[in-house]
């Protein structure tokens, strides 16, 4: 990783349009990027806030984010007709971890410690629920401590990499005005992103991605969630789109939420509606939404097998440096896909038994532990590693092993001395 350099200079480079860098992440130029480097020192956790991580590439237009906040603040959703678009993420602008006022961070005037954002002025049962789109490497404070959860929505880094076109065309949008360099910036060519063979190709040429490069952000999240399972989770955004339900509770659960739950119970309603809209793009929901991922991880492949051999090799660079042993059975179905360029990542099985799994749902398969089942891929039960001590059993020899020492213990006992119990 690059080292973590932060400069208020506005960059229009590869894209034509203006942003700014912290080190290798892009972030949209209306940020001051100095307070990004003062995170690690003022800012962390506390014991009932919940920091949601987004991929860059899904921020323009993510359909679910206000459910995700309702959920992790424990608040009801608002009510509204199911025709009324959901708010976008700008709506949320004051809940974005680096938009949000650096006085917020620092000690007050009286002299009480600085932890986060400003206190709550009294007890409360919701923590603070924020979001970013920065990755675990500017992240120091919040990856080491010990309090709050950190919930990171993730996808196939392809996919992420491929709707980044449509994150770049928003900040155009946005941030351009609020900085007022439309006229001088703005109208630069942004041909780049939307053209998909010269979009991939500017993106791994670039010296730095929005919101850090999607397959080292997601390996350095995997990592950090297999050093803090119980505060760091993976969420896949294929899980809501199959099975909103199951993937809820799965959140539900490592939020310490448990059913019967009136706000999860809401959500979760609110979610299967919304399915049919689509969760995380505008058009097209349910199953054709599903088949749009995969469909844009296939076109990911198809493009970047025309580009330069230069190219394919920056990206088979990165590739090789995804974890590929990490107990997360996602991640290893993900980086065996990488390698092979294949979408395999994405199978109806896949998803639904680690959803299962997460939501602690599932029911485990007592073959596979001993490399006997016999459906494999197509098995109805979970064949999570963690289950294998459930149907571990000694092997004939090691029983009676056991047995004999067991009936020694019993009966070739040396007697004791005379007048001491036995």
């Amino acid at each position: 990783m690059e080292s973590d350099v932060a400069s208020e200079t506005v960059y229009v480079e590869p894209f034509g349009i203006p942003h700014k860098r912290v080190g290798n992440v892009a972030v949209p130029p209306a940020i001051d990027t100095s307070s990004i480097l003062n995170l690690p020192g003022n800012f962390r956790l506390e014991e009932d806030d919940v920091l949601i991580s987004l991929p860059g590439g899904l921020i323009a237009e993510i359909q679910i984010l206000e459910l995700l906040f309702n959920l992790c603040e424990k608040q009801l959703p608002v009510e509204r007709d199911i025709s009324e678009a959901p708010p976008m993420f700008c709506s949320f602008s004051a809940k974005m971890l680096e938009r949000a006022n650096r006085k917020c961070w620092t000690a007050s005037s009286s002299g009480h410690e600085a932890s986060g954002f400003a206190k709550r002025k009294a007890p409360s049962t919701r923590g603070r629920c924020l979001s970013t789109i920065l990755p675990p490497w500017l992240l120091p404070e919040v990856i080491q401590g010990d309090q709050g959860k950190v919930v990171v929505i993730t996808s196939d880094p392809r996919y992420l990499l491929m709707r980044q076109s449509q994150t770049w065309a928003l900040i155009k949008k946005c941030d351009t005005r609020e900085l007022g360099v439309e006229c001088a910036i703005g109208t630069e060519d942004t041909s780049l992103v939307h053209d998909g063979a010269s979009f991939i190709q500017a993106y791994l040429e670039s010296a730095a991605q929005f919101g850090g490069e999607e397959l080292q952000k997601l390996a350095c999240w995997a990592e950090e969630e297999s050093r803090s399972p119980e505060r760091i989770k993976l969420f896949f955004i294929e899980d809501f789109i199959i099975d909103p339900e199951m993937a809820i509770t799965s959140l539900s659960r490592f939020l310490g939420i448990l059913a019967p739950d009136v706000v999860q119970a809401k959500v979760m309603q609110r979610m299967a509606l919304q399915k049919d809209r689509g969760l995380f793009r505008s058009q097209g929901g349910g199953d054709n939404e599903l088949e749009h991922l995969h469909a844009v991880v296939r076109q990911f492949e198809e493009l970047l097998a025309k580009l330069p051999e230069g190219v394919q090799d920056l990206w088979s660079k990165k590739v090789s440096k995804f974890p590929t042993s990490l107990p997360h059975p996602r991640i290893s179905w993900l980086a065996l896909s990488l390698q092979e360029h294949s979408s395999s990542s994405f199978s109806l099985r896949a998803p639904s038994q680690s959803m299962s799994h997460s939501a602690g749902l599932c029911r485990p398969c007592s073959y596979a532990p001993r490399g006997a089942c016999r459906d494999a891929e197509n098995c109805r039960f979970c064949h999570d590693e963690s289950h294998r001590y459930l149907f571990r059993r000694d092997s004939k020899k090691e029983r009676m092993r056991k047995k004999r020492q067991k009936e020694r213990q019993l009966f070739d006992r040396t007697p004791s001395p005379e007048g001491l119990s036995s």
